[in-house]
């Protein structure tokens, strides 16, 4: 009773099991434990305990280093579908751009699609890069003039009620 549940409030068994007698893992505040029991004669039995503290610790992070592999190849897999998109958009937005008159009302617009798509293929050489776990280079970037390349095109997005500031 008490002692059972006294230590329950610092032991937390995680599995368990038979062989030949007892085997479980128990985790405490700061440690994991394997501890089997097992008889050795009628009147006599043995314990061993096992700190697979850092065995267990191995395993989590091989865990994680699977997770974030599959979510690389899964980022690698739509970045490439995207750049293959936006390989079309670049490409018409250039042949409209070439058939285009310089004070047509439209080029401004067809210049903002290009350049939208650009900053697009930017984000795709980026996920293909974390897809193949390549090691990128930052660099310094002027959101003001990120933004106001864009502005026109997030005046129609963003709506009325929002205010854009450069």
């Amino acid at each position: 009773g008490g002692l059972t549940q006294h230590l329950r409030s610092w032991v937390r068994v995680v599995a368990s099991g038979t062989m030949d007698g007892t085997d479980m893992t128990v985790e405490t505040l700061d440690k994991t434990l394997r501890v089997s029991a097992f008889s050795l004669t009628e009147n006599r039995f043995a314990t061993i305990v096992d700190d697979i503290t850092d065995q267990k610790a191995l395993e989590d992070r091989f865990r994680q280093a699977q997770k974030m592999e599959a979510i690389g190849t899964l980022a690698g897999g739509i970045a490439h579908d995207f750049n293959n998109v936006l390989t079309a958009i670049l490409g018409y937005s250039s042949l409209l751009l070439d058939a285009l008159d310089p004070d047509h009302p439209l080029r401004a617009d067809v210049e903002a699609i290009q350049h939208a798509g650009q900053n697009a293929a930017a984000l795709t050489r980026q996920l293909l890069a974390f897809g193949r776990r390549q090691v990128l280079r930052p660099t310094v970037l002027d959101l003001n003039a990120a933004v106001f390349s864009i502005e026109k095109m997030l005046g129609r997005t963003i709506g009325e009620d929002v205010r854009l500031v450069t």
